[in-house]
């Protein structure tokens, strides 16, 4: 596409997909380097929260990054406590202002807001079969009280499923710790998401952005 639509000199191996591990390397790089542009511009970072974190400072505190797309969620940071038994696969080196910095970062397939909403709703309906019930429309604690909607997910029957809010937090809370599989169950010394090795984290500062920015602009919170 791009050789027969651009003139443009484009030897095939210049162009490629990024993994997920990628992504996320190349989202702290930038996020670094956006605040050190504001910082040296004397323009406040886009955080309103930063300054009153105490690990947070103007000559250059580095940031963690949350990217939550459609279909993933990315995370990396510096760990400044990875463990004694880590994931070496996790960690990737890249040079940012001169320095080697070791990046932990890691892509959650799945857990991206479209996938996740979906897997979500594929939970709901599967639990709902498995206790016996085989109706086409079923409650969903997770979607405020007053909303339905139909799922794009079908029944294991092939039946279309309307799906009914509850605005129920707890019944919600329940639904989705099984769904982010967070468990005791972990083969290092601390796990994220699906027994996946994470390095502790620190009170050192993140900024989530793209839909966890939209969700917050949606209910009108700041950060």
């Amino acid at each position: 596409y791009v050789h027969e639509n651009y003139q443009f000199k484009l030897v095939d191996d210049w162009i490629g997909v990024l993994t997920g591990q990628q992504e996320a390397s190349f989202d702290w790089v930038a996020m670094q380097q956006s605040e050190k542009i504001c910082r040296e511009n004397g323009v406040d970072f886009p955080y309103v929260e930063m300054e009153e974190n105490e690990n947070y400072s103007q000559s250059g505190q580095q940031i963690g990054i949350l990217d939550m797309g459609g279909s993933s969620t990315e995370i990396s940071f510096t760990p400044t406590l990875p463990g004694a038994n880590i994931d070496e696969n996790t960690y990737e080196s890249v040079v940012y202002d001169s320095v080697t910095e070791h990046l932990y970062s890691t892509s959650y397939e799945g857990m991206g807001h479209n996938s996740a909403f979906e897997n979500h709703q594929r939970l709901l309906i599967e639990r709902a079969y498995s206790v016996g019930d085989l109706s086409n429309s079923y409650y969903d604690p997770c979607i405020p009280s007053g909303v339905s909607f139909y799922s794009k997910v079908r029944s294991p029957a092939g039946q279309q499923i309307l799906l009914e809010g509850m605005g129920d937090p707890l019944n919600c809370d329940v639904i989705i710790s099984g769904l982010l599989n967070i468990t005791d169950s972990c083969s290092y010394d601390n796990c994220g998401l699906n027994e996946t090795y994470q390095p502790f984290v620190e009170n050192d500062p993140f900024i989530a952005f793209s839909q966890f920015g939209d969700i917050a602009a949606f209910f009108g919170l700041k950060g």
